[in-house]
């Protein structure tokens, strides 16, 4: 369980640890968001609205499986009012009014029209339908829509997106799915949710049963077909958005955050490598290279900023 005791974070700002889930996932804020900091404070409000409503949805649906009770699910309650958002209507008496308030501001600050605001939908649709414990991802094609839906949907709502660089936005922010999913192996395991395709599980001879035992005993089979992951899938996405991510007149959010989220993506994959692909073992110290990598100035901009933040 990735968790952190200091509440100065971001996670704060997100709900990570608001609603009663399987997993308390703060310190997964801090290595994908803590970045965030760096930015103008009005920069910051922006950017913590969008990731605020991906992860608080993200929370809600996990929330609503845990629940014998169907009388108290919140995602479904959450659709219901972001579709009044959506189509204009009054959303008012949404526990979420604040945030839907901001994201109404962001869509007109930033001019979207419905089409910008169709992958924020499919961002929705997407959790639903790839984040059930058992579903089965069938071919490579299918497993690149699941990241997309699941993270280049939402790269697209982050403010001030280059609008040449659509195409290029959307597979970094599948590029950025598959490293989320790489680290987050073992947990995932443990809720029974893998997403291997099943092309890919024949071409290296590995039955899908067989999937909770290779995560924490690897074999030769699990470590090439995650080199070939790495190497083939990953590499091909890095080689699709090479040159965006080095362009000197992105926006400096931009430039700021694909700085760190390359920096991630490099310790996660050299983290997994020096523990053989164990995801086990990697969980157990991944999170240590976490806490020494954040700038513990970071934190001290929370405090200071925490006031005018507060969610």
């Amino acid at each position: 369980m990735a968790s952190d005791e200091n509440t100065d974070t971001i996670s704060d700002y997100l709900e990570s640890s608001k609603f009663y889930t399987q997993t308390d996932d703060s310190l997964k804020d801090e290595d994908n968001a803590a970045w965030i900091m760096e930015l103008p404070e009005y920069e910051i409000k922006k950017w913590v609205s969008v990731l605020h409503w991906v992860r608080l949805a993200d929370r809600l649906l996990e929330w609503d499986r845990l629940q014998m009770d169907k009388s108290v699910l919140k995602f479904s309650k959450f659709l219901m009012n972001w579709k009044n958002l959506r189509i204009g209507e009054n959303f008012a008496d949404s526990e979420h009014a604040k945030l839907f308030e901001e994201l109404s501001f962001l869509w007109k600050d930033q001019s979207l029209n419905n089409e910008d605001l169709e992958v924020w939908d499919l961002y929705l649709e997407s959790l639903e339908l790839y984040t059930r414990p058992g579903i089965v991802i069938h071919d490579m094609q299918e497993y690149e829509t699941a990241l997309y839906g699941l993270s280049g949907t939402f790269f697209l709502a982050f403010p001030e997106g280059p609008r040449k660089y659509k195409k290029e936005i959307g597979v970094l922010g599948t590029l950025d799915q598959f490293y989320n999913n790489l680290r987050d192996l073992y947990e995932d395991s443990v809720r029974g949710l893998y997403y291997f395709p099943e092309t890919l599980l024949e071409q290296f001879g590995i039955k899908r049963g067989e999937l909770s035992r290779l995560v924490v005993e690897p074999d030769e089979r699990f470590v090439r077909m995650n080199e070939f992951l790495l190497e083939s899938f990953a590499g091909k996405l890095k080689a699709s958005v090479a040159h965006m991510v080095t362009d000197e007149n992105l926006p400096a959010s931009w430039q700021i955050m694909i700085k760190n989220n390359f920096k991630r993506y490099a310790r996660i994959e050299n983290v997994f490598r020096k523990v053989g692909y164990n995801s086990l073992e990697f969980s157990m110290v991944y999170w240590d290279h976490v806490r020494v990598d954040i700038d513990p100035k970071i934190r001290e901009k929370f405090r200071n900023f925490k006031s005018t933040l507060k969610i």
